[in-house]
Order: structure tokens, then C-alpha cells, then sequence
């Protein structure tokens, strides 16, 4: 008899612990927004709006706006977490302006969508980490200077896209900021430092 109370017992608790993390979820999970496209069933061309992407478990994953069925102006990608991951810029479906990524803001709680307005989620909003990168595109190729960070926001490597390609002096530094390396490079090509043009190097 005892043995089948503290089975039962077991049971139960088993029992309870899962209804609590099935309520967490529901909680927790985004909610759909107002205007807000979620249904990918039907061809990108035909998307307009607002269109909110998300992770296979419900998280938000990707926030963005389409015109005339392709993406414009500002975009957003986020972590499992909900912290902001890259901020993006389109032109006419491709990628143009400054993109930031940056490193997972450890710790940060999912947050609920029911308090979440229709649009972007506003910039005083967003929870970010540390930069990690920055690129700079000019009609979907990486074009002008690139800069990626350590955590902490040290300089970790530097350099120049030119439509695309990897032009001019690559340089990689160690966490203490001191130089590690420099590659050198032409049209997406490595050469050797004598084979640039002297305003690259």
C-alpha cells in the first residue's frame, strides 16, 4: 500500500512538472501580431508587410518587411533568446546600407509577445550583446570596409569588400590589440604586397 501512495505520489509530481513547463511555453512563446503575416504557404512574391519568421519551436526568429513581394528597409534577426542577433537593410529585395551582428546577450529571457505592439520592434526596445561585426552592402554584395570584434569590443580583423570581393589589406589582431596578420588581396584574389595599388595598402 505504502509503496503504490509514493508511486502514485511520483506520478503526479511527474505529472505536475510537466503541466508547468506546458504552461511556461504557452506563456512565453510569441504571440501572432496584428497586420502581421505568419503563413509561409503561400509564395514569397506574394508577401506584403509586415512578416514575422520564427524557429520551429515558435520563437521569433526573423522580423521584416515586404513591398510588392520583396524585403524593404529595415530588418531583424533574432537569438533563441529573443536577443538581437543582426540588424539588416534592404533596398528592392537585396541587402544595402550597414549590417550589425552581434554576440548573444546571455541570459536574456524570451520575452512575451502579447505586450508587443504591430511594426518593428522600436530600436529602445531591442536587447542586444556586444557588437560582433559590421558590413557594409551596396545592392546585395558586401561592398566599402568590414570590422568584426572580440567580445568585449576589441578590434578582431578589418578590412574591404569591393562588389563583393575581398579588396586591399585584410588585418587580424589578437585580443590584447596587438597586429597578428595581414593578408593582402585583389579582387577577391591573395596576392602579395607588391601587387597592390599603393593606396591600398
Amino acid at each position: 500500500m505504502i509503496k503504490f501512495m509514493a508511486a502514485r505520489m511520483l506520478a503526479m509530481g511527474i505529472t505536475s512538472i510537466f503541466m508547468a513547463i506546458v504552461i511556461g511555453i504557452i506563456l512565453y512563446l510569441p504571440r501572432p501580431l496584428p497586420g502581421v503575416t505568419e503563413d509561409f504557404s503561400k509564395p514569397e512574391q506574394e508577401l506584403e508587410g509586415l512578416v514575422a519568421k520564427k524557429y520551429w519551436v515558435g520563437v521569433l526568429k526573423e522580423e521584416l518587411n515586404y513591398v510588392q513581394g520583396l524585403p524593404q528597409g529595415e530588418a531583424l534577426q533574432y537569438y533563441p533568446n529573443r536577443s538581437l542577433l543582426r540588424e539588416l537593410k534592404y533596398e528592392q529585395g537585396k541587402l544595402h546600407g550597414v549590417i550589425k551582428e552581434y554576440y548573444e546577450k546571455e541570459g536574456f529571457r524570451p520575452m512575451s509577445m502579447k505586450y508587443r505592439l504591430s511594426g518593428l520592434l522600436a530600436p529602445s526596445m531591442r536587447v542586444r550583446g556586444d557588437i560582433k561585426a559590421l558590413w557594409h552592402y551596396e545592392q546585395g554584395k558586401k561592398h566599402g570596409p568590414y570590422q568584426s570584434f572580440y567580445k568585449g569590443g576589441g578590434l578582431k580583423e578589418e578590412g574591404d569588400y569591393l562588389e563583393g570581393k575581398k579588396h586591399g589589406v585584410f588585418k587580424k589582431y589578437a585580443e590584447i590589440g596587438t597586429l597578428k596578420s595581414e593578408k593582402f588581396y585583389l579582387n577577391g584574389k591573395k596576392v602579395k604586397q607588391g601587387d597592390l595599388e599603393p593606396n591600398l595598402i
